[in-house]
């Protein structure tokens, strides 16, 4: 979820793409193996709960976003914006605005999509509220990290003694590119410090929870509601602060398996997980391939999810292409655009009379009458030869 609003904010502040085509592409892709599953199988849309959440808060972003897009470029006004989504899905899930969360999944015609096993929405409402904060946490992060590439300073792949040398400097940067550098290096060493003694505090809490909370599971998820935004940037800058091992690798395996990742969270249901169970509505057990002998059949069970989630990933696109909408949406657009072309022809055409007007005024100016006479003719000549060409 956290990648889900910082790769979809990113997107929109750097592209300003907002159009009907691009909601699309995102709808289908998140959607298409959910849906063939869903009508197969007779099961609610629910039921693969991952996609449901990406849609939905898929479009949350787009409307924040959406909304008075002109003014994205202001920092502080996108942050308000996330503010705002925040209070307005706390309310929404709050006891006194109940009300707007029934009213939106639960109503007839949406129940039949958010309802699993006649539960009244209840596991939708727990899903949906368990990672409530990561979304807009990611959106915050994106906005940030798009203000700190702005800066310019060269700061992103150099040691924190390459900052202090630039900070130190006399002479070679102004008021303002020194206030950027020194803003970035607090940034730089905050970030060094901030996520090692995180992830250890989380170590800490993951090997005391069960002792902690003692079956208490509201006040679990609660917690990991709060603190796992936290926990989910400290990830990050493992990843990609270079003062740690982890800024100079790259695994292109990982890479590849994250390239279809939405796959294999749907088919893990079917080729990896069986036997449901009624009372939690999910997986209880392994697929047995080799009867006795476990390990051996989760490793073909691995094997054969892998397998089958990389073919889907690469099926998914030709199926949408068969559905051929996108072009429907670009044909459509293109058919709003006539009567804007049809007014570029006819300024062009003004354009070129006036140059004709400017050619024969310069002529006389000069006092030849027959240079006049063959100047006109010759622009008129090369004006109806272009309108020729615009209009064939």
């Amino acid at each position: 979820m956290f990648m889900t609003g910082f790769g979809h904010t990113s997107y929109f502040l750097i592209k300003s793409n907002y159009s009907i085509k691009r909601v699309w592409q995102i709808l289908s892709r998140l959607n298409c193996l959910q849906m063939v599953l869903c009508c197969l199988l007779y099961k609610p849309w629910i039921f693969y709960y991952f996609p449901p959440l990406a849609t939905i808060w898929f479009v949350c972003v787009y409307l924040t976003l959406f909304i008075s897009s002109k003014r994205n470029n202001s920092v502080a006004f996108v942050c308000f914006k996330i503010f705002m989504l925040v209070l307005c899905i706390e309310f929404m899930l709050s006891s006194t605005g109940s009300f707007i969360f029934r009213s939106l999944f639960l109503n007839p015609l949406m129940k039949p999509l958010f309802e699993l096993g006649h539960d009244n929405g209840k596991f939708w409402y727990s899903r949906f509220a368990m990672d409530r904060y990561a979304v807009p946490a990611g959106m915050l992060f994106a906005v940030l990290l798009k203000k700190v590439r702005s800066l310019d300073v060269q700061v992103i792949s150099v040691t924190s003694r390459t900052i202090d040398k630039l900070s130190n400097s006399d002479g070679l940067v102004d008021s303002q590119d020194n206030r950027a550098t020194k803003l970035v290096q607090c940034l730089y060493i905050f970030s060094s410090i901030y996520a090692p003694v995180v992830l250890g505090c989380y170590g800490l809490y993951s090997y005391q929870a069960p002792f902690l909370f003692e079956g208490n599971k509201k006040l679990s998820i609660w917690y990991h509601t709060v603190f796992s935004p936290f926990v989910i940037v400290a990830f990050v800058i493992i990843r990609n602060h270079p003062s740690f091992y982890l800024f100079k690798y790259v695994s292109t395996t990982l890479a590849w398996v994250g390239s279809f990742s939405l796959e294999l969270f749907v088919l893990q249901y079917h080729l990896l997980l069986v036997v449901p169970n009624e009372a939690s509505m999910g997986p209880a057990a392994t697929l047995q391939l080799v009867p006795g002998s476990p390990i051996i059949s989760a490793i073909f069970a691995s094997i054969l999810l892998v397998a089958t989630s990389h073919m889907v990933s690469k099926a998914t696109p030709n199926i949408l292409k068969l559905m051929n909408i996108e072009a429907f949406l670009s044909n459509s657009r293109s058919n709003c655009s006539v009567f804007k072309s049809s007014s570029n022809k006819g300024s062009k055409r003004a354009e070129l009379s006036s140059v004709v007007v400017r050619g024969g005024a310069s002529s006389s100016n000069n006092g030849a009458s027959m240079v006049t006479t063959t100047t006109t003719t010759t622009v008129a000549t090369t004006a109806a030869s272009v309108n020729v060409r615009l209009n064939p």
